[in-house]
């Protein structure tokens, strides 16, 4: 129950810092470079998945697929597809 409200928490906080910066922006006649961003995210994204893929120990799934890689990252597997 305390995850629900530590999550609405992290919206609320999230929606406001938003807002400040759009209204910030619009007062001070700034635009926002949305290509730089979501190519900065993307980098990070990939770096932190490759760094999963070679430091973090194999684990096995239920399915009997041997994976390696951080839990939110890219993982690579591998083992039967038709095990099930």
């Amino acid at each position: 129950m305390i995850e629900i409200f530590i999550g609405i928490a992290i919206g609320i906080v999230l929606t406001l810092v938003t807002l400040y910066i759009r209204s910030y922006l619009r007062k001070n006649h700034l635009k926002l470079n949305t290509r730089f961003i979501i190519g900065t995210i993307l980098i990070v994204y990939l770096i932190y998945s490759f760094i999963g893929i070679i430091v973090s120990p194999e684990y096995t799934k239920p399915n009997g697929n041997v994976c390696k890689g951080f839990n939110y990252g890219i993982n690579v597997c591998s083992g039967d597809i038709d095990a099930e």
